[in-house]
Order: C-alpha cells, then structure tokens, then sequence
C-alpha cells in the first residue's frame, strides 16, 4: 500500500509539473504580447526549468526558441544566436523536421537582425529544405515570403520576386484567394519601383512596361480582394 501511495505522489506530481509548467508559457505569451520581456524571460526560465525536470525534449526545444526569440527582442542578440544553436542540437537528436524549420527560419531572422546576411539567406533556404522534406507548403510558404522580404530590403528586387512568385504558386495550388491577393499586390509594387527607377534613370520606355505589369497585378489582386468581400459571411 506505501508504494502504491508513492507512486500515486510521483504520478500526482508530474501531472502538477506539467499543468505548471504549461501555465507558465501561457503567461509568458501574455507577457510578450504586453512587451513585458524581463517579466516573460523570468517565466520562460521557470517553464523550462520544470520541462528539463520532466526530461520533455520536444518541450525543452520549444522553450529555448520561446527563450531565443524574447532574449532578440531585449536586443541580446549573442544569447540568443546561442540559445537557438542549443535547440538545433537537440531536434538534430529528436529529428523532429517541423521543429528543426522553425528553428532555422528564427534564426535566419536574428541573423538579418545581426547583420549577418549571409548567415540569415542561408538558414532561411535551410529552413525551406526542410519544410520541403515533409511537403509542409504552409511553413514553405511563409518562408519564401520571409526571404522575399529579406531580399526587398537589400534592394534586391530581381531575387525578392523569384521568391515571391514561388509563394504564388503555392496560393494558387491551394486556392488561397487571401494570399493570393497579397502576394499579387506586392509583386506589383516590386513592378512599380522598378519603373519609378528606371524613370529616374530617363527610361521612360522601360518604365512603361513596368508600370503595366504593376497596374496589371494590382488591379487583379483589387479585384480578388472584392470578391473575397462579396462571399458570404465576410
């Protein structure tokens, strides 16, 4: 009857540490969202502390990225490249693809954020491969946009609408008509600063046709956008 009673205690336990722990990462997202940060970090430290108890591997990974990602908004951006390279390591061992993309699409983004750009393009189409391996064409999606982003900022233009157009292909296989409108208007506006460059540069012929090719996606993505609101319930 005493054994039975302890490993009623043991099983009583863990069941508390895991409830704990869950409410302190929930709490930790409403810190986040209320850019609490040193308050979140606190409470990250404390879930992850019971999870490493429990020995839960996929909730220890997922601790060090909840951990990474607030260390990059306190600007501590070397504890946090650290952090994510920690994680790496063990979803390596875990083999867990879904979680390993995650991770190496955040840590494209802390790269940029560091001003690695090499670094940040590299994670990022790691991540891509990675997504690929298990046909996740959500997760493909986000990061082609990511790195078209990536590639806008650096001005260029001719890579942000590759990626771009490889995250079209993808809202059109799923008949996403919200993304769909989205990536049109912004490949449009690529179009469009082009041809606002090419005018600076007194080639207006040039600027012309890139000003059609813009008016073109735009008004089509308008034209999605309206039929979106004509649908019922919206």
């Amino acid at each position: 009857r005493i054994v039975k009673q302890a490993k009623e205690l043991k099983k009583d336990k863990k069941a508390c540490l895991i409830n704990l722990s869950a409410n302190l990462y929930s709490l930790t997202n409403v810190l986040m969202a209320s850019e609490r940060y040193e308050d979140a970090l606190n409470n990250a430290y404390e879930a992850h502390k019971i999870d490493k108890e429990l020995k839960n591997e996929k909730n220890i990974i997922t601790g060090h990225i909840q951990i990474a990602q607030i260390l990059a908004y306190l600007n501590r951006y070397q504890e946090a490249e650290t952090t994510y390279k920690q994680a790496l390591q063990l979803v390596e061992n875990l083999g867990d693809k879904q979680l390993k993309g995650d991770i190496l699409q955040h840590q494209g983004i802390l790269a940029e954020s560091m001003g690695k750009i090499g670094k940040a393009k590299k994670n990022l189409q790691q991540a891509i491969e990675t997504f690929s391996e298990i046909r996740n064409e959500e997760s493909m999606f986000q990061t082609y946009n990511l790195l078209a982003e990536f590639e806008e900022r650096t001005q260029k233009i001719d890579k942000a609408r590759k990626w771009y157009k490889k995250s079209l292909k993808i809202a059109k296989s799923n008949n996403d008509n919200r993304s769909l409108a989205s990536i049109k208007q912004k490949i449009g506006m690529l179009y469009q600063a082009e041809g606002e460059s090419e005018l600076k540069n007194n080639d207006r012929d040039a600027a012309v046709i890139l000003f059609e090719k813009a008016k073109k996606l735009i008004e089509e993505s308008l034209t999605i956008k309206k039929e979106l609101l004509d649908e019922p319930g919206q």
